[in-house]
């Protein structure tokens, strides 16, 4: 049997550091795997120079996984913050479970309006502190042309735009993550909930509840890949088969734009099942270490 729970809030602190945990060790194993390109890439070239190679190896190595970290700490603190803000004033995320384990259906508009008005209010955030740096620096170089008598295309009279810039920036950009985050969000929750009765939902073993938080414990690694990978797949499909009309339309020669659709399909179907299998499976090493991510259900 169905049944319909609300994500009243997230415990802030162990979601920011199971995040942020789990984007470290995935920025690790990308660095790695652009570190085995660089070095192909080394080995075929007869100049490569040996020291250097190594060195940006080690920095590679040091640089991926700290600004992962960091960045997620950030996010994923901004988020479940945001989160848990605007349930009282726009409602929580609704899910519907069957006996508290697996996600059967999502229901798409209180899924994708908290989604989209999140990331919204993040973009927001970034925006103000940007913003303002780009268009003074925009306006600097505008009057550093100006004076040394070099005039920058479209920057001599920038400084009366930078006002519009700013409000572009500030309020424009963050509605259109709003817009574009809520008809991504609403097109994913609908693949998913067709999707979920046939192959599986995402599945979440709970721990005994403390009061009305339950504490995730662990991730069934091939279901939450499986249905993760497949979705964001669908939604990738429908928007290369738009720019494929779109291609078609302008011109592109058909064959090829079909190869390349049905590669890039292929592998982001498989590169998305490796990566959230291995988040998964992060969690599930992670919890017992440093504790799980804890929801107020109701």
């Amino acid at each position: 049997m169905i049944q319909v729970k609300d994500i009243k809030s997230i415990q802030i602190v162990p979601y920011t550091i199971m995040m942020s945990s789990i984007s470290a060790v995935l920025s690790l194993i990308y660095a790695i795997f652009f570190i085995i390109i660089l070095s192909i890439g080394a080995v075929s070239s007869a100049g490569a120079n040996a020291s250097f190679i190594v060195t940006l190896i080690i920095a590679l190595l040091l640089l991926f996984p700290t600004a992962g970290f960091l960045l997620s700490i950030v996010q994923s603190f901004l988020t479940a913050l945001i989160y848990n803000i605007l349930v009282p004033k726009i409602g929580a995320i609704k899910l519907g479970f069957e006996d508290l384990k697996e996600i059967k259906n999502v229901p798409v508009v209180p899924f994708a309006f908290m989604i989209s008005a999140i990331s919204g209010i993040i973009v927001f955030i970034i925006m103000l502190i940007i913003g303002p740096i780009l268009v003074l620096g925009l306006q600097a170089a505008a009057l550093s042309a100006s004076a040394a008598g070099t005039a920058i295309p479209g920057l001599p009279n920038f400084g009366g735009m930078g006002l519009i810039v700013l409000s572009i920036l500030v309020i424009g950009v963050p509605i259109g993550m709003f817009i574009l985050t809520f008809i991504s969000s609403a097109i994913m929750t609908i693949f998913y909930n067709f999707l979920a009765p046939k192959i599986g939902g995402i599945q979440f073993n709970f721990g005994n509840a403390i009061g009305k938080f339950h504490e995730i414990e662990s991730i069934p690694v091939v279901s939450f890949a499986l249905i993760t990978a497949i979705v964001i797949t669908l939604f990738s499909f429908l928007i290369q088969v738009i720019s494929l009309i779109i291609s078609i339309a302008v011109g592109a020669a058909i064959i090829p734009e079909l190869i390349s659709l049905v590669t890039s399909i292929v592998v982001s179907l498989i590169f998305g099942f490796v990566i959230y299998a291995i988040t998964a499976a992060l969690y599930n090493y992670l919890q017992p270490r440093i504790g799980g991510i804890k929801l107020e259900i109701e």
